[in-house]
């Protein structure tokens, strides 16, 4: 993962290798450490409402909107997930996260986005790859709530390349 501090880091790194090893041990930089671009919205109240829903269906269209008028030929997907309700290792570790929201509204919103992305498709006539119909909701192909195994990205390739051929 890389955000813009770590590729400073890493260009400063590669173009001046004992600048970089000099200003690290100068201490200014530790501010660079561990930053979380994500801590504002981390901290907030998640709130889940019909207002989120329209918004993102609205921008998906307005996505599909500007993907026609650039003339591309664009395939929607769902997003593939394990977040089930009698899913006891997905459950145990979204409960010890810091998530406002329950686990079982939580899985309603998911489900719910991804019936978006269904519904946008439907209406503009695109191509759906519906990975969260598709992809088995086990550990076999899901490390954990939504990052494949090996067998798991496999499936999803062919999947993928059933639509583009």
């Amino acid at each position: 993962r890389y955000n813009l501090i770590d590729i400073l880091k890493h260009s400063i790194s590669q173009l001046y290798p004992s600048l970089y090893n000099n200003i690290k041990k100068i201490g200014f930089l530790d501010f660079m450490k561990n930053v979380d671009e994500f801590q504002n919205y981390r901290t907030k109240k998640n709130k889940i409402d019909e207002i989120i829903f329209k918004k993102f269906e609205n921008n998906l269209n307005l996505f599909v909107s500007t993907a026609n008028i650039r003339g591309t030929n664009l395939i929607l997907m769902t997003q593939f997930n394990r977040f089930e309700p009698d899913d006891t290792f997905v459950k145990s570790v979204y409960n010890r996260s810091d998530n406002v929201l329950n686990y079982e509204k939580f899985i309603f919103a998911y489900k719910k986005f991804n019936d978006i992305i269904r519904k946008v498709a439907l209406e503009n006539n695109l191509k759906l790859v519906d990975l969260d119909s598709l992809i088995p909701k086990n550990k076999e192909y899901m490390f954990d709530s939504v990052h494949l195994t090996e067998k798991g990205s496999v499936l999803v390739a062919d999947e993928i390349l059933k639509h583009i051929k």
